[in-house]
């Protein structure tokens, strides 16, 4: 018997080239860059219109604690000093400590004149007596989650009227069964 010759299979193996691997590192960073960034704008936009509901809601309080304060039964200068103290410290209680304050918050303490025809409905407020209503104007600063050259600066507006106490009495007639 003749002895055959087996080739032996040789087995390649094919790498790819050394460069054809660079830069796939910063393809995928790239793409986890731009969704991180995607994020937190989406959360920022999102926390500022949290701080602008915030905001809205401590001057809506501060209002309505500010009117409540007056006491018409008080001079004029009384009642206005008290309308102011009164939304003075309702602001102070209840600010959130993420908002930075912006300018000195405006309370102002007047009267409430009802007219259809204006379209904006704060022009009926005015100052000076008699003291039945209050204005307050707050403004803040929402925190920074991207840095950029846009303002964060939000306002908020509210009033607030109290009415004058009034009693009411009525008497009736009854008829008695007997």
């Amino acid at each position: 018997m003749k002895a055959q010759h087996c080739p032996i299979a040789q087995v390649t193996r094919s790498f790819p080239a050394p460069n054809t691997q660079r830069g796939s590192v910063v393809i995928q960073f790239a793409i986890l860059l731009s969704v991180i960034v995607l994020i937190l704008g989406v959360v920022d936009i999102g926390y500022s219109f949290y701080a602008k509901r915030d905001l809205q809601r401590i001057a809506d309080l501060a209002a309505i604690e500010a009117v409540q304060a007056i006491r018409f039964s008080k001079p004029d200068k009384e009642k206005l000093a008290l309308c102011e103290a009164a939304g003075k410290q309702s602001l102070d209680a209840n600010w959130p400590p993420p908002l930075n304050r912006g300018t000195t918050p405006e309370i102002t303490c007047g009267h409430w004149i009802w007219d259809d025809k204006a379209v904006d409905k704060s022009a009926n407020f005015h100052a000076g007596p008699p003291y039945e209503a209050a204005r307050v104007v707050v403004q803040g600063e929402s925190p920074h989650f991207i840095p950029g050259p846009w303002s964060r600066t939000i306002q908020a507006m509210a009033i607030a009227k109290r009415d004058k106490p009034s009693a009411s009495c009525q008497l009736g007639s009854q008829l008695l069964n007997l």
